[in-house]
């Protein structure tokens, strides 16, 4: 895990009266520790990479020791707000990193007497966020959605039309089908693109159904059929 350091610490009271070398224990402390804030105490490994002395580290330790917990066989300390500097807190479970220290802390916690502290981490788990639901829908004005076509692509499409759309969506509560709307835009626009559709099949159905004959009609064709009568016939 990449390591955050917190500059603040240059600020605060108990760092900034530590001594040179109880400062350089305690930042080597946090960048060897484990991701869950636990450090297995090697007085060997730590004079050869520090290159100081066993009592200079004993000394050391106990300068810093309100920084951490030892063990219960004094083998390990786990360091307070190593997860707190990290941001792993809360412990967002969905993550690899947030299984990995609550295993750690769950393993550890037998040896050190069940701290309280470390309880208090593995009560401190990231709750659930709910996912954007359509029901963060934000209605438009009739305003803002004219306005949002006229400068559009779809500019041509009659204000009336859009109206209509707006007067249908206003009707049904804002929803799509049985679901509530997620985006206005979208919608509108799909309308747009089926009443398109429809109008060359509406114009060619149209022209496919006989007109009906109108009154005038009925006369001329009336009058047609006695120009065409042969009054002859009715003289035999």
């Amino acid at each position: 895990m990449i390591r955050v350091t917190k500059s603040e610490k240059w600020k605060d009271t108990f760092f900034l009266n530590l001594k040179p070398i109880d400062k350089l224990v305690f930042i080597y402390l946090y960048e060897n520790c484990d991701d869950a804030g636990f450090f297995d105490i090697n007085f060997s490994k730590m004079i050869s990479e520090i290159g100081i002395s066993n009592q200079e580290i004993s000394l050391s330790l106990k300068n810093i020791e309100k920084t951490f917990i030892v063990s219960a066989d004094s083998e390990r300390i786990w360091l307070k707000k190593f997860l707190l500097h990290q941001n792993r807190l809360p412990l967002d479970l969905k993550t690899t990193e947030g299984n990995y220290i609550k295993y750690q802390i769950e393993s550890n916690i037998p040896k050190f007497d069940y701290s309280s502290e470390l309880q208090d981490v593995l009560k401190n788990i990231k709750k659930k966020t709910k996912s954007k639901l359509p029901s963060d829908f934000i209605k438009p004005t009739l305003e803002e959605v004219v306005n949002n076509f006229v400068n559009s692509e779809w500019s041509f499409i009659a204000k009336d039309e859009v109206v209509s759309i707006y007067d249908y969506y206003e009707s049904v509560g804002w929803k799509v089908g049985a679901k509530k709307m997620a985006d206005w835009n979208k919608a509108f626009i799909g309308c747009f693109r089926r009443n398109l559709s429809r109008k060359p099949r509406q114009n060619q159905s149209q022209n496919n159904q006989p007109q009906k004959q109108t009154k005038m009609d009925m006369i001329t064709e009336g009058n047609d059929k006695i120009k065409d009568f042969d009054f002859n016939t009715l003289r035999k």
